[in-house]
């Protein structure tokens, strides 16, 4: 009895001491801090922008969905970098009791949260952070299916339409010209549709890289696993 009250006891100021420095967390936890990407990401997103302005009918339709898709995968950006700020104290709680037994967990939950309403205690935190992240990690996939498609649209479109886009001289030059081609026009608009998409992917990646390292990292599942049996 004397012993488990001492473990208790130490498990809650390390854990005190863990959550008062999650400023650290990622840190701490062997983990690159990917915030600094994410801000960068999403200001080359916000410089690229997401207006569209109409070049012809053969290409209007993959152009507005390349910044409808941009502006929908940096929604689901900003909801994991909310995410990963709003819930530190569940991230620093998770780590702090990874590999401890389901009884060790539930002991120090009833402590922390005996004198909380429910929507504030740890317990119920931690239900609603797996909820917020299968949300984000549903979309994120949903995205990644919708990029993929759009990807290959372009790249149809493009090759089926190359007597437009590649005029005159320019009709025997390689493909990889036009992707370089700093004119407006229709050429413009595919360029900065591809490059749109190029973000899209690359903001996807970095989403699906954060919920693999938040569950390696955390254990959230085996955690939420353990209160549940």
């Amino acid at each position: 009895m004397l012993k488990n009250i001492v473990l208790s006891g130490a498990i809650a100021v390390c854990l005190s001491i863990l959550i008062s420095c999650t400023t650290n967390i990622r840190k701490d936890a062997g983990v690159y801090d990917r915030y600094a990407e994410i801000d960068a990401l999403k200001k080359r997103i916000n410089t690229i922008g997401f207006v569209v302005t109409p070049v012809g009918p053969e290409f209007d339709e993959i152009i507005k969905v390349s910044a409808i898709t941009l502006k929908r995968q940096a929604a689901v950006l900003d909801s994991y970098r909310n995410l990963a700020e709003a819930y530190r104290d569940v991230r620093a709680f998770n780590i702090a009791t990874k590999g401890m037994t389901k009884v060790e967990v539930a002991s120090l939950l009833n402590n922390m949260d005996s004198n909380l309403p429910e929507e504030k205690t740890m317990r119920k935190k931690l239900y609603l952070y797996e909820g917020a992240l299968k949300k984000i990690e549903n979309e994120n996939v949903t995205l990644a299916k919708e990029l993929s498609k759009s990807s290959a649209n372009i790249s149809a479109i493009m090759a089926y339409h190359l007597d437009v886009l590649i005029p005159g001289v320019i009709l025997n030059a390689v493909k990889g010209v036009v992707l370089n081609n700093q004119d407006g026009g229709v050429i413009g608009a595919i360029q900065t549709a591809k490059k749109r998409l190029q973000l899209c992917g690359e903001a996807n990646n970095l989403i699906q890289i954060e919920i693999k390292t938040i569950l390696a990292v955390e254990g959230l599942e085996q955690r939420l696993n353990t209160l549940r049996r």
